[in-house]
């Protein structure tokens, strides 16, 4: 894993900072033919400002790929045949806001976050090691959060939280689809 970061100060109270990240490995397992690997990459940016009030901002993304291989392997173990190619690419983006306050004896604390993933799958079939369907599965998912929270110090030994949160989260643009190489035909299902 590599993750560098990188920072500045903006005056007394604030900062900003960029994280960049890449993360790889790849390995055999067990066999010849099967296989698999990932590949991720992905950035930070935020900032923070100390005073009155506290604030956190922070912007996110990144990618990731995962290639795996899927194999058969006779009874006797002599022989093998690749079965299947799947590589699955996904996608992110995001960000978050906070905010916290005191106020007498309350801490008064607030935000939001949200995010996107776009995901999918994608997969060719083998039959006697000769490429025989290509499947691709996938979607979207969006989530998106607010809150606000209140913390009361009663007292020097009591304190009283309380708070509420709201999200939402929704999938959508799912479908799969199917082509059988042999008689070049599509199945396709949207969700």
């Amino acid at each position: 894993l590599i993750r560098p970061r990188f920072g500045y100060l903006v005056g007394k109270r604030g900062s900003i900072f960029a994280e960049p990240s890449y993360f790889t490995e790849a390995r055999a397992n067990g066999t010849r033919l099967q296989t698999n690997r990932t590949h991720i990459n992905g950035l930070v940016i935020g900032g923070d400002i100390a005073g009155r009030v506290n604030a956190r901002w922070r912007m996110f993304g990144g990618r990731q790929v995962y290639d795996q291989t899927f194999s058969a392997v006779d009874a006797l173990r002599v022989s093998e045949v690749l079965n299947r190619i799947q590589r699955v690419p996904v996608q992110n983006i995001g960000g978050s806001f906070h905010l916290n306050a005191a106020v007498g004896r309350h801490t008064i604390v607030a935000g939001f976050d949200a995010r996107n993933v776009r995901g999918e799958s994608d997969e060719t079939a083998y039959s006697m090691g000769t490429p025989s369907a290509i499947t691709n599965s996938g979607g979207r998912q969006t989530t998106f959060g607010v809150y606000l929270q209140d913390i009361l110090t009663v007292g020097k030994r009591a304190v009283l939280i309380g708070g509420v949160r709201f999200d939402k989260w929704s999938n959508y643009r799912g479908s799969s689809t199917t082509s059988t190489l042999a008689t070049n035909q599509t199945a396709a299902t949207v969700f």
